[in-house]
């Protein structure tokens, strides 16, 4: 996605990800993420919002995501987000921290 923004693409590549019923992103916070990523990866899930689900898996806590994105408001984001609706949920493993 940082590279879609780079090359002025962004809005297409949203696009592309929109398309799936189900995108899994796996092991977030396992590679450093880049200046902006936070953005970027909010851009994203707000263009999924009841398009499609996600699945996220990491090996970090949602207490670490605000200094894995570089923005504590991330976090508040994340752990709002979390709360089961009508139409969603997530769920941490057994021994995570949630």
């Amino acid at each position: 996605m940082a590279n879609a923004e780079r090359e002025g693409s962004l809005r297409e590549r949203l696009r592309f990800l929109c398309r799936p019923q189900l995108l899994i992103v796996d092991e977030i916070g396992y590679l450093p993420v880049v200046s902006g990523g936070g953005n970027l990866f909010f851009q994203l899930v707000n263009a999924r919002y009841e398009r499609g689900a996600m699945i996220l898996t990491s090996n970090r806590g949602f207490a670490e995501w605000g200094d894995l994105f570089g923005h504590p408001v991330v976090a508040t984001v994340w752990y709002s987000a979390r709360k089961p609706s009508s139409n969603r949920s997530m769920n941490s493993c057994p021994g995570r921290p949630s």
